[in-house]
């Protein structure tokens, strides 16, 4: 896959391979998505919908199937994506699909998924105003070093509990796999 972007998308850390789609194929994120998904995928698919209900303030159901013609969000394991932490991304217009051969690979395509939408999805109260788009993009994905930590010393220095949790969250956000503590 080549990179063709007319415009830059952040995310950290950078993909492996990722196209960007026509401005025109940008999936829109609504109160009538639904978030499709069996067995394996169930884990990152209740995962995504605990994270995008706070900031959108839609409680996106996860099913078996989808009714046709509805916005979905396809959570697939797929044997044929290799590696354990790897994952594919397509966006469109009608749908979001992430395959991964496993569920740790699919919970790093969500962290992706998150860091596509607008910054407002980080809010932990509803944003009322904001328009839910994630771009057309095609992503594939793998990390580049098999151990990735983040180190927090609270021997000098005590943090809250919940201070711990935010800096956990956020290494999960950016896949990193180890946390040193």
């Amino acid at each position: 896959m080549t990179f063709v972007l007319t415009q830059p998308i952040h995310l950290i850390p950078q993909p492996v391979a990722i196209a960007e789609a026509a401005q025109d194929r940008a999936f829109e994120l609504t109160a009538d998505t639904t978030i499709v998904a069996v067995d394996l995928a169930l884990a990152a698919s209740n995962l995504l919908a605990q994270y995008l209900r706070p900031a959108t303030g839609f409680s996106l159901p996860v099913v078996p199937v989808a009714n046709p013609g509805q916005p979905v969000i396809h959570l697939l394991i797929d044997a044929a994506i290799d590696g354990e932490e790897a994952y594919r991304l397509d966006v469109d217009s009608q749908s979001v699909t992430l395959r991964a051969s496993t569920s740790t690979g699919l919970v790093r395509g969500v962290q992706t998924l998150r860091q596509l939408l607008p910054p407002e999805i980080f809010s932990s109260t509803p944003v009322n105003d904001a328009r839910w788009l994630i771009p057309g993009v095609v992503i594939e994905d793998q990390p580049r070093f098999s151990w990735r930590g983040g180190h927090l010393d609270v021997c000098r220095h005590f943090f809250a509990v919940d201070v711990v949790k935010q800096f956990i969250d956020l290494l999960a956000l950016h896949k990193f796999n180890r946390f040193h503590w």
